[in-house]
């Protein structure tokens, strides 16, 4: 425990875990593209802050946290995103999304090059003030194109802390899960993690309620791994290598989803998601 407490007191603070992360980016290979650690520090601000904003538990936040960092050390995709209350609908309309998207830019890329006489963006923006669809849905597709089909984060393990599933129910109740990881590219990814503070999992009762969960889940086609408490608190980076492995050992096709920079992609990239970053932060979007 003496080995890991500084870093658990650095996993509990937002800012200091956000230095942290800077220090690790920072401190890769020297031959790295410029814009792509800017692009690289941006997305894990952005998934540490979604950690913070809803993790429910100190454990859960340590736990992520230690997950994120153990994604960029491996140079495996991860991607965090704010819970659901109905996350296997909202999943379900996001792959529709992404579909919708890539619909949108065959279309533009058929068109010949000497016809295109606005860019596909712009094309995007016309169509959302003639539909009366908002800025917003343009937004979304700009994004999903960029950071998913391009950057191949639709590919990635994407994370999930308190996934809602109202129609996987316990004892006449829907269920909420403290992790659900799924990839939204590979519909056979999903995967349940618990984080099982002694607290709240310390008599019979409970553990049979954990028992009927688990079932459930299977039931629906999702495993359920769990990890205690105090094996988190002791050696947080070794729990959440052991996810990782477990992840990547489970579904290998999605071992090799790594970035491959492309600079201007990746710097137009780190401009967008910084300016919708600070807009999600001021609830402008």
């Amino acid at each position: 425990m003496e080995n890991f407490s500084r870093l658990l007191e650095i996993l509990q603070d937002r800012e200091k875990t956000k230095d942290f992360a800077k220090q690790c980016v920072q401190n890769q290979d020297d031959d790295t593209d410029a814009s792509f650690l800017e692009f690289q520090l941006v997305c894990v601000h952005r998934d540490l802050d979604v950690i913070f904003d809803h993790a429910e538990s100190p454990i859960e936040k340590i736990f992520l946290c230690a997950l994120e960092f153990s994604f960029l050390a491996s140079g495996h995709l991860v991607r965090m995103v704010a819970p659901s209350r109905r996350a296997l609908q909202d999943i379900s309309q996001y792959r529709d999304g992404i579909v919708n998207a890539k619909a949108w830019r065959a279309f533009y890329e058929v068109v010949p090059l000497e016809k295109r006489v606005i860019s596909f963006e712009r094309l995007l923006d016309q169509v959302a003030v003639d539909e009366g669809l908002g800025s917003k849905w343009a937004a979304n597709i700009k994004t999903d194109l960029l950071l998913g089909a391009d950057l191949g984060f639709n590919d990635a393990f994407h994370v999930m802390p308190q996934a809602g599933f109202p129609d996987i129910q316990v004892d006449g109740r829907g269920v909420r899960a403290d992790i659900f990881i799924f990839v939204p590219e590979n519909p056979k990814v999903q995967l349940v993690v618990e984080c099982d503070g002694f607290q709240y999992h310390n008599d019979k009762d409970q553990f049979l309620r954990d028992r009927k969960r688990d079932r459930a889940f299977a039931a629906n086609g999702i495993s359920v791994r769990r990890y205690g408490g105090a094996e988190i608190n002791a050696n947080p980076p070794d729990v959440s290598l052991d996810l990782l492995k477990y992840l990547v050992e489970t579904w290998p096709k999605q071992k090799a989803r790594k970035i491959k920079p492309d600079p201007k992609l990746i710097a137009k990239l780190a401009r967008r998601m910084a300016k919708i970053h600070e807009a999600d932060k001021a609830g402008l979007r």
